[in-house]
């Protein structure tokens, strides 16, 4: 599901050779921060999500 973000690379390449080299760089930043965000988002956790109840100690 998350790949799907990184299609967006594709217009960002094509707009940093048509028009601005830096500008289609920093574009792909955001696009991999963003990629990145969703796929720890929806990725599972080791150990769970923290609903485990806690055993009383008295």
């Amino acid at each position: 599901m998350s790949i799907i973000a990184l299609l967006a690379l594709v217009p960002v390449v094509a707009f940093a050779f048509e028009k601005s080299l830096y500008a289609g760089v920093v574009t792909s930043i955001n696009v991999s921060l963003i990629f990145t965000s969703i796929y720890l988002l929806v990725s599972p956790t080791e150990g769970g999500h923290g609903t485990d109840v806690a055993e009383p100690t008295a």
